[in-house]
């Protein structure tokens, strides 16, 4: 009898497939998948897989309270999908409700072309450590790109298969100052997209990264300040802006943490000054191209 229970209890708690629906034929690939709502439901974890259980296309993705969820890189075509939704609560075990399946569409042409989208192409000043990526496109299975210092040359990167993925980290940083051609050819069972746009952006010049400040007021060491004091310290020249950190040790950032605080650090004079609700006192190095302050 108790067993019986267990198992209603179950079932009534997990929920029903509303998109495509459990037993569904010829579903997109690129699919958004959508159930029931369960109340009182902390979060949903999601796998998708083409066995029962399985996480070969989607390993337990946690997405919050929302009751859908669209795979990023689509679903393999004419296949059977199995989706298994995890209930996830902070307060009892996790429910890990039983799969539910649909089958896709057969794709049986070559995917279209992609489009960069960070960087976008003609961006400009781009930090030399970005990553590429690019727009998913329906029926891709994989994406072969092409990195070079001019149109057609592939110098960084030639015809390198990333596999089904929308992002590439490049082994080593792009050139300062350079304009970076790159072309992604989506590809599938059927073949690859034909006469792809090779795209462009430009990275940034060597920054040229500011020296350390000195507060001038309160002094470094000085005791018994008030509890509202005026922070004064040293212009630096070449500092785009100052980051402000406030804390009761060296260590700590508990009372500002390298922020404005709503007010304007911009250097605008040879002397800049704000007014904390609190201080203690060290200054650290620069992280950016702005002079960095802790206090």
């Amino acid at each position: 009898m108790l067993f019986i229970c267990n198992s209603l209890t179950f079932s009534q708690e997990c929920p029903d497939l509303l998109a495509p629906l459990d037993g569904e034929t010829s579903v997109a690939v690129d699919a958004s998948i959508s159930w029931e709502p369960v109340t009182g439901v902390t979060g949903y974890i999601i796998s998708l897989g083409t066995t029962p259980g399985g996480v070969e296309v989607i390993n337990q993705q946690t997405i919050g309270t929302v009751t859908s969820y669209t795979p990023p890189v689509g679903m393999p075509d004419n296949t059977i999908i199995y989706i298994t939704i995890t209930l996830f609560f902070f307060d009892q075990p996790d429910i890990v409700c039983s799969s539910q399946s649909f089958m896709t569409e057969d794709i049986t042409i070559a995917p279209n072309c992609t489009l960069l989208n960070s960087p976008l192409n003609g961006d400009i000043d781009i930090n030399v450590a970005t990553n590429i990526m690019w727009d998913y496109v329906t029926g891709a299975t994989g994406y072969i790109i092409t990195i070079g210092t001019a149109a057609g040359l592939g110098d960084i990167v030639n015809n390198l298969d990333v596999g089904n993925t929308l992002i590439y980290n490049p082994v080593v940083d792009f050139p300062f100052d350079t304009q970076i051609f790159v072309e992604i050819v989506p590809y599938n069972e059927n073949g690859m997209a034909g006469s792809c746009v090779e795209e462009n952006f430009t990275t940034g010049p060597l920054a040229v990264l500011p020296s350390c400040t000195t507060i001038i007021s309160p002094t470094d060491g000085e005791i018994n300040v008030g509890l509202s004091p005026l922070i004064e310290w040293q212009a630096v020249t070449g500092a785009a802006g100052y980051r402000l950190y406030i804390g009761s040790s060296p260590f700590d950032n508990d009372v500002l943490n390298g922020d404005t605080n709503g007010l304007n650090f911009v250097l605008k004079e040879s002397l800049l000054i704000v007014s904390p609700t609190n201080l203690s006192a060290t200054i650290r190095e620069g992280e950016t191209t702005n002079a960095t302050l802790s206090v």
